[in-house]
């Protein structure tokens, strides 16, 4: 099954069309990141990037937005990643960068990057930052989906998922604060009728009101603090990890280094053996040649002599295989201790994976939660404002 099996035909409407008459609302826009986000998010789930969001390739439908079949410009767009520039494939973090150039581009109603030519628009992806939009949380999201080097942008779209889903609940709260009290045009003795017979229910919606938005509140602040002390912990986990990888290597070039020395006086006692047994046969050589023309009493004390040096010669070889042994038993030692110590940077690295999923899971299950809470609460407020009327 490919990453496109199941996608719809194309619109007759893409978000290309819809940005040419314009801004997109804040709403709006966001409707559409959330679902431009959540399919991006299914496309590196199952392992894939996308490779060429751009708005040409975002299908506008009742529900929201679909991506269409990957289609690849031969040349630089407004949302070609950095490092696709320099000519390296697609991967996830290229379509965390166009992501963020076309979420830009819906709210501020302008490219994040544009040019006369291709290769204007390339310098000004390589070299310039898009003017920020006025609003604090807005423009740290796009910032970070923007970086130059990929390894620095955000690192995974459920984040970003989250993060609009955070700045939509704000949106929503903001846009219920401000909407105007309806008015229902009865007389001043109507209202007063009403009044007494709701001021009981509206006491009690709003204590109820003040006491979901206190344990929002305190929710929220109680997220918060696991969060910071999370990130605390993930903090000290990567910095343990990377102690122990600058350890490990430390510890690697210090096998090597050993390993090397003892090879090299190895080597050298091997050598001074040669040179002794080359000695030694040319010794004898010449003992056979005396032997044959002096006298018997004169051989047996050079055959004396010869044979302490050959017993001296069997010693020296028997030192080097002790060397070599304690060599070999050195090297095992210090071949465990290495594995060892990578099992532990690999069980710190994983220990830092999984907190780090732990943390994205939970802060999701808070924004869904902020979500339904929210809506509730506009709800209720409703409800207070028809019984009003």
């Amino acid at each position: 099954m490919t990453v496109f099996e199941g996608m719809k035909p194309m619109s007759t409407r893409t978000l290309a069309q819809r940005l040419a008459e314009g801004r997109v609302p804040v709403a709006e826009a966001l409707r559409y990141a959330m679902s431009i986000a959540e399919s991006l998010r299914r496309f590196h789930e199952a392992g894939a990037a996308y490779g060429a969001l751009a708005p040409r390739n975002v299908a506008i439908n009742s529900s929201g937005v679909d991506l269409l079949p990957a289609q690849r410009p031969s040349e630089v767009t407004p949302y070609t990643a950095p490092e696709m520039i320099s000519g390296r494939p697609a991967e996830i973090a290229s379509d965390v960068f166009a992501f963020g150039a076309v979420l830009y581009e819906m709210l501020s109603g302008r490219r994040a990057f544009d040019g006369i030519t291709s290769g204007a628009t390339a310098s000004a992806i390589l070299n310039t930052q898009p003017a920020p939009l006025g609003s604090p949380a807005v423009d740290r999201l796009i910032a970070a989906c923007l970086v130059k080097d990929p390894a620095a942008r955000t690192a995974r779209m459920q984040k970003i998922l989250m993060e609009l889903k955070l700045y939509s609940v704000a949106v929503r709260k903001s846009e219920a604060a401000s909407a105007p009290r309806r008015d229902s045009g009865e007389t001043a003795g109507i209202v007063q009728q009403l009044e007494a017979r709701i001021a009981a229910r509206l006491e009690a919606h709003d204590r109820k009101v003040a006491e979901v938005e206190r344990g929002a509140n305190d929710a929220l602040q109680s997220m918060r603090v696991q969060l910071a002390s999370a990130q605390n912990d993930l903090a000290a986990t990567k910095d343990r990890s990377g102690r122990v990888e600058v350890e490990i290597q430390a510890f690697g070039e210090r096998i090597v280094a050993r390993v090397q020395q003892s090879v090299d006086g190895i080597a050298g006692r091997i050598t001074a053996l040669d040179h002794g047994l080359t000695a030694m046969g040319e010794r004898v050589g010449r003992l056979e040649h005396e032997v044959a023309a002096k006298g018997s009493g004169e051989a047996n004390t050079m055959i004396a002599a010869v044979t302490e040096r050959m017993a001296r010669l069997e010693e020296g070889l028997e030192t080097v295989r002790k060397r070599t042994t304690e060599l070999h038993d050195a090297i095992a030692e210090d071949m465990q201790g290495f594995e060892k110590a990578l099992k532990q940077q690999t069980a710190s690295i994983e220990s830092a994976r999984t907190a780090m999923t732990q943390t994205d899971d939970l802060v999701e299950r808070v924004v869904e939660a902020l979500e339904s809470l929210q809506s509730t609460v506009l709800e209720q407020s409703d409800d207070r404002t028809l019984a009003v009327n």
